[in-house]
């Protein structure tokens, strides 16, 4: 009930406040970058259509939108009546579900947004050739993956609806189908409780146990990653045999860290060199102002000596003009 309300309390809250602000700060930028690119598409392109068959533009409108959901609901929490008046003295009963529920859904949907921008992950996995085989290799497993999961799916309820029956009257986790389904698929992962099915019936318990984990475990998981290795070793030799003509191979993150390196000297080197040029430039200002105060006066004594250069150097002109005009009339008598 305190949202907000003592974030400059202690110094936890104050730091926890100051990331959440940065971190919205952040979302802002994102949000105007997304409408940056969504803006050149559609100048590109005359269609937004392009950018939105994109898969990870959908995960970052998912994860803007998730992120401004969650932040909506807490300020709707923070402002709610009851919440801004609570007092846990009150002798009458206060209703806050609604503003429990807000509460409770804004972090929630912190949780999934925090899932997104996890999975945004796999997005950068083209920086280094060996994630980018991962990142392949699952995407070229998908299908059979899938195909795969669909019939572990059914052989795991098969065996719950016999599990069901057999231990269902006297085990609570077999109690009817989902429940018995989540207990043998938790039993995939190593846990399970196998003195409470020996004390049903030994026989039965030893029967079913060892027939689920030889087709279940020992056989379906091992196909699972039959799948996944196979699909590795498809993109692994595909990579291997690619002709360098096509191109040069992907850099590696020293690779890159090194040419942005590189990069930056170069771009101090030119602001050096441009931070010269620019001092150069103003020396040479300084001089020719020097120059034409020095022949501004040089011209202001000449004229107090009632010498007027400029008027000579009409005269010569004029002089130099008519001599022109004298040859060039000889010539055509000629």
């Amino acid at each position: 009930m305190d949202l907000y309300k003592s974030m400059l309390d202690t110094n936890d809250n104050t730091v926890r406040v100051s990331l959440e602000i940065v971190l919205y700060v952040g979302m802002l930028f994102f949000l105007f970058n997304e409408f940056r690119e969504l803006y050149s598409i559609f100048n590109a392109t005359g269609s937004v259509l392009g950018y939105f068959t994109d898969f990870w533009n959908i995960i970052d409108w998912s994860l803007i939108g998730l992120s401004f959901g969650a932040l909506t609901m807490r300020i709707l929490f923070f402002l709610r009546p009851e919440v801004q008046n609570f007092s846990p003295f009150s002798e009458t009963i206060v209703e806050i579900t609604e503003a429990s529920r807000l509460y409770n859904n804004s972090f929630a949907f912190d949780a999934i947004a925090a899932s997104f921008g996890i999975f945004k992950i796999f997005r950068f996995f083209d920086l280094q050739p060996n994630l980018l085989v991962l990142r392949r290799s699952v995407h070229r497993g998908v299908g059979d993956l899938t195909s795969f999961t669909l019939v572990l799916l059914v052989m795991i309820f098969g065996f719950s609806l016999a599990g069901m029956n057999i231990f269902g009257q006297e085990i609570e986790e077999f109690v009817n189908p989902g429940e018995s389904f989540v207990a043998l698929f938790l039993t995939v992962l190593g846990e399970f409780d196998f003195d409470a099915q020996l004390s049903v019936n030994i026989y039965f318990a030893y029967g079913f146990f060892l027939i689920y984990q030889v087709f279940v475990f020992l056989i379906m998981v091992n196909i699972f990653l039959a799948i996944l290795n196979d699909a590795y070793l498809a993109i692994k030799m595909k990579f291997d045999a690619e002709d360098v003509e096509e191109g040069p191979p992907p850099l590696t993150i020293r690779q890159r860290v090194a040419k942005l390196r590189a990069w930056l000297r170069q771009q101090k080197l030119d602001q050096r060199i441009e931070s010269l040029r620019k001092q150069q430039r103003q020396r040479e200002l300084v001089e020719r102002r020097a120059q034409r105060k020095v022949e501004m006066a040089k011209l202001k004594t000449l004229k107090a000596m009632g010498i007027d250069p400029e008027a000579e150097k009409r005269k010569a002109a004029q002089s130099a003009a008519q001599a022109k005009t004298i040859a060039d009339g000889n010539e055509a008598h000629c």
